[in-house]
């Protein structure tokens, strides 16, 4: 159990310290590290502020200042417990930097550079904490310096000119370097090679062949592309400098102009017939493509057309032999079937068909087969239900016997006979007594 504590312990000691490190609530006043929005330009060889404010503004005398580059221990500047601290800073600033202080009491504080070096150039990073609540904010220093003016010196004759370079040193950033004419045309054909010292200034070496005698003087320019400034060196090419020109030349240059233009006829005149052939070579092929199509569309309608007759003379057969059959069977009907004389018999005639004398036709007759005794049959289905019975043959009349006392069985049946009706004892001619529940068809009767 005890080892189990002291584990979960040390599994949450990291958040513990994480915690103890945030500022608690009114521990310290909040504020806000602002920098400069815009670069801060800083010449080779000078002094330079990197400034930054609280906001809102507060005393930051007790505070701990740090100015620093990429990283939080690549410290420029450290000011804490009111003095430097020499500690933890880059050996490069050493001796180099101070604190401007005339402002710390309205939350305004700069880092000054002195003798300012390539090294310089970049970002920063001013951080400013009070107790355990810290901001920061950046910056960028650009340094620039301008180097010495351009040196321009004719090399010798090169490719039928004359090769002239232009050097020089101490600049930074890389400077741009730029070739003109007496007219002030630029010469966009040159080369141009860049070097570093172990100070981080840079070093240019530009060259360009000046290959027209009339050019006269030529200048090279070298420009810091932060500041916007130059320095410029020109230089004057007489004319004897330049190779003479030999009687042959004008001839070569037309021979080889001549040349040319063969070269090109001859090119576009075999890149025409090649289309030609081309062209030609794509319509055979597309005939030869459109000639199978054709001859397969062909054999597919011979092969249909073949399929078809195949099937319209299967079916000629199948007719040709259904009609033979059926000729046959007409023949074979005739010969096993006679027609006949036919009379009809009245003696087996039904009793309601009647046979025409000459015994060859018959018809329909209708007759009333009712003779004998009737079995009429009665349900009553309610108790409250009378039932009166009249008699449609002369007799005597009857008392009408309410059916409140049914007979035994409500369902026994009732005959009809020519004398008046009897109850269900289906013997025939009796007449109905005093407890039968015939009833007769007297006026009074009807009603109970």
């Amino acid at each position: 159990m005890e080892d189990r504590c002291r584990h979960s312990l040390l599994s949450h000691l990291p958040s513990l310290l994480l915690l103890f490190q945030l500022p608690f609530a009114g521990s310290a006043e909040e504020f806000v590290v602002i920098g400069p929005s815009d670069p801060i330009v800083a010449m080779l060889g000078g002094d330079v502020m990197l400034p930054c404010h609280l906001s809102p503004a507060m005393d930051m005398e007790n505070m701990e200042l740090r100015w620093f580059r990429s990283k939080f221990s690549e410290a420029a500047f450290i000011y804490q417990n009111q003095q430097e601290q020499r500690e933890e800073q880059l050996a490069q600033y050493a001796g180099r930097t101070s604190l401007v202080k005339d402002f710390l009491t309205q939350g305004e504080a700069a880092m000054r550079i002195h003798k300012v070096q390539a090294f310089d150039n970049g970002l920063y990073t001013c951080l400013f904490r009070k107790g355990n609540f810290y901001e920061e904010a950046n910056l960028e220093l650009m340094v620039a310096g301008v180097g010495s003016a351009p040196q321009v010196r004719i090399q010798g004759p090169e490719e039928d000119g004359i090769r002239v370079m232009c050097m020089a040193s101490g600049w930074f950033p890389k400077p741009q370097v730029q070739w003109r004419a007496l007219s002030g045309e630029k010469f966009l054909m040159f080369s141009e090679t860049y070097a570093q010292d172990a100070e981080g200034l840079y070093s240019v070496e530009a060259a360009l062949v000046v290959r027209d005698s009339s050019s006269g003087n030529v200048t090279c320019s070298v420009l810091n592309p932060i500041l916007g400034q130059e320095k410029v060196m020109a230089i004057f090419i007489p004319e004897p400098f330049f190779p003479q020109t030999s009687p042959w030349k004008p001839a070569f240059m037309v021979t080889l102009t001549v040349l040319t233009l063969l070269i090109f006829g001859a090119a576009y005149y075999t890149k025409r017939e090649h289309t030609a052939k081309q062209q030609e070579r794509q319509e055979r092929e597309k005939l030869h493509r459109d000639k199978e199509e054709d001859q397969q569309t062909k054999e597919k309608v011979l092969k249909d057309r073949g399929e078809l007759q195949a099937d319209l003379d299967w079916r000629k057969s199948v007719y040709l032999s259904a009609w033979r059959k059926a000729q046959l069977y007409a023949d074979w009907r005739k010969k096993m079937f006679q027609a006949l004389s036919v009379t009809l018999d009245p003696e087996s005639a039904h009793p309601n068909l009647a046979v025409s004398d000459e015994k060859t036709s018959v018809t329909w007759k209708d007759t009333s087969s009712s003779s004998g005794t009737l079995f009429p049959y009665f349900r009553l289905s309610s108790e409250d239900v009378f039932l009166t019975i009249c008699s449609i043959v002369s007799g005597p009349a009857e008392t009408p016997v309410p059916l409140n006392n049914p007979p035994s069985s409500l369902e026994e049946p009732m005959s009809l006979s020519e004398e008046g009706f009897s109850s269900g004892s289906g013997v025939d001619g009796a007449l109905p007594g005093a407890e039968s529940p015939l009833l007769s068809c007297s006026p009074e009767a009807m009603f109970p």
